[in-house]
């Protein structure tokens, strides 16, 4: 089986990571993130999410189409010297949030309410977060800085 082409930033040349994993995007994502001015310029699918902090794109498809991050409604934390902006968008915890419970509490607290609250169906992160999927596994990034 061959392997597809990778897709790169065309702003920063870094391989992009699709935002929800093996699946595309959310258009959901893109239309409740991305200033409804912008709407007409939106990536094709599927659209990729560009990490590296230093790169001011956040979404881009193969064909070079890009969202910046002045054309979001929200800042990304991955784009941001994160201090207060929200990891877990859907219950605005911080990066900093995150390592203060982590620090003071064992197991941390925060991990388990977002996991009660995904459970009840409570979230809405391919609306919420920029990546367009759950945010555990940054939520698990930041319990490990902690220490």
């Amino acid at each position: 089986m061959t392997e597809p082409s990778r897709v790169v930033c065309p702003s920063c040349s870094e391989g992009g990571i699709e935002c929800a994993g093996p699946k595309k995007v959310p258009k959901i994502t893109l239309h409740s993130l991305v200033r409804p001015e912008h709407h007409d310029a939106l990536p094709a699918d599927p659209t990729y999410f560009c990490s590296d902090k230093d790169c001011e794109t956040v979404y881009f498809d193969a064909g070079g189409r890009q969202i910046t991050k002045d054309q979001l409604l929200v800042q990304v934390w991955q784009k941001e010297d994160t201090g207060d902006i929200p990891i877990c968008y859907c219950f605005d915890f911080s990066a900093r949030d995150i390592m203060e419970d982590a620090r003071e509490n064992t197991p941390p607290t925060i991990p388990l309410t977002i996991r009660d609250k995904v459970k009840a169906g409570l979230c809405a992160c391919d609306v919420k977060n920029p990546q367009g999927s759950c945010c555990l596994g940054n939520v698990a990034y930041w319990v490990k800085q902690a220490s």
